[in-house]
């Protein structure tokens, strides 16, 4: 009987990591009472915040927000924002977190003051309603540059000029816009910014 609790209690665990887009899902320990009951004694569930737009009951078991105004706005689409430099004028938006260490290191290395990066990180790209909040929030910043910064090799990068295209007609950024686009449609992604 204690070994077909245990597997229901572990098939019970990764339905619950699945359904509710867990990246850590965690009994420890799991025990066996005396009685022959069996009792997850401790747990821990991680929630992927960038599956928020999937899980919209997850916001109601959420810690008050912590961060600046636009690390909130970008969280709540879906991606990371980091605030660097408060006085910086230069703000990256970047597909991925490895892309986005590398051109802040760039970005640097060739004197900008980066206000802040943006790692996308697969929540917002090439999703609109995603893209939308995230341009509203660096439009506020008032950048005298804005790198977009992107290799999409599992998003499609047309998929993603649209969501470009669509956000900057709703929260246009001012400054100077720049964009990197390499990956999957590439060409056709940058055929429609053009």
């Amino acid at each position: 009987a204690a070994r077909e609790a245990v597997e229901a209690a572990v098939a019970a665990l990764y339905a619950l990591a699945e359904g509710e887009d867990a990246t850590l899902a965690e009994i420890n320990p799991l025990a066996v009472t005396a009685a022959g009951a069996v009792v997850a004694a401790d747990a821990k569930i991680v929630l992927d915040t960038r599956a928020a737009y999937r899980q919209p009951g997850h916001a109601a078991l959420e810690a008050p927000p912590e961060g600046s105004a636009l690390e909130r706005a970008v969280t709540a689409a879906g991606g990371t924002a980091v605030e660097i430099d408060p006085a910086g004028d230069v703000v990256g938006i970047i597909s991925g977190a490895g892309v986005t260490m590398a051109t802040c290191d760039m970005l640097v290395d060739f004197g900008a003051r980066v206000r802040c990066v943006i790692d996308l990180g697969g929540g917002p790209i090439g999703n609109p309603a995603g893209m939308v909040p995230v341009f509203r929030a660096v439009a506020a910043l008032e950048p005298r540059v804005t790198f977009i910064n992107a290799y999409l090799h599992s998003s499609l990068a047309d998929d993603f000029a649209r969501a470009l295209a669509t956000a900057h007609g709703e929260a246009p950024v001012g400054g100077r816009v720049l964009l990197r686009l390499l990956g999957r449609n590439a060409e056709e992604g940058r055929r429609i910014l053009a």
